[in-house]
């Protein structure tokens, strides 16, 4: 079962109706309505695209529990000179998050391959959950590192090109996953790891389709 907090379930009901409304035909009953939904049209695609997307960046982010060794450096070095606000007060770290898949990309992947869950049911609604928690998921990373990652995916003109996996993407970037351990609660004391995130294979499999050289 999918947990998430009440304010990601409301961003993800939010968007699981309207894709549902709009894979379903609801639009397309007003009949005043002069553009009907269409999938394999571009501007269709790109709208129902952000009403995954736009709830996703609203939501609560989802931390995996990674965190690289530059954003723990980053940690560390800002701990030795930080910043203060005009009372004196230390400002906290600011932290950068990469999410660990593209909400547009999954999206599609929901769309092309998993259209059955759009049924306004129980069943399809917490099934979309799973997709939803995945694409809010985040590791914890420095700027340079989050820039490097976005690399991989490129998106143009409704077609996607992926340059790495996701499940290897971390590694192809030089980035070094740490995880705090066991009754530790200080990012700072996260130690390196050989866990990786985990995707299913469905996901993988998809993704191997738009996979390309660098």
């Amino acid at each position: 079962m999918v947990i998430l907090n009440d304010r990601n379930l409301i961003y993800a009901q939010d968007s699981y109706i309207t894709i549902c409304d709009a894979l379903n035909g609801r639009n397309e009953t007003i009949e005043f309505f002069p553009v009907k939904f269409d999938w394999k049209n571009k501007d269709s695609k790109r709208w129902l695209s952000k009403c995954f997307y736009d709830p996703v960046f609203h939501a609560t982010n989802t931390h995996t529990g990674f965190i690289s060794q530059g954003s723990i450096d980053a940690r560390i070095k800002y701990d030795l000179n930080p910043k203060f606000d005009k009372d004196g007060k230390k400002k906290p770290f600011q932290p950068c998050y990469d999410h660990v898949t593209t909400p547009q990309f999954l999206l599609r992947l929901l769309v092309d391959c998993k259209a059955h869950i759009f049924n306004y049911s129980k069943e399809g609604f917490n099934e979309f959950l799973y997709w939803f928690k995945l694409a809010t998921s985040v590791v914890e990373v420095t700027n340079p590192e989050n820039t490097a990652v976005r690399q991989f995916t490129k998106f143009k003109n409704g077609n996607y090109k992926i340059y790495e996996s996701s499940d290897k993407k971390y590694k192809k970037a030089n980035i070094i996953l740490c995880e705090r351990p066991v009754g530790v609660t200080e990012w700072k004391q996260a130690i390196p790891t050989d866990k990786t995130i985990e995707f299913s294979q469905d996901f993988l499999e998809y993704e191997k389709k738009f996979l390309c050289d660098s």
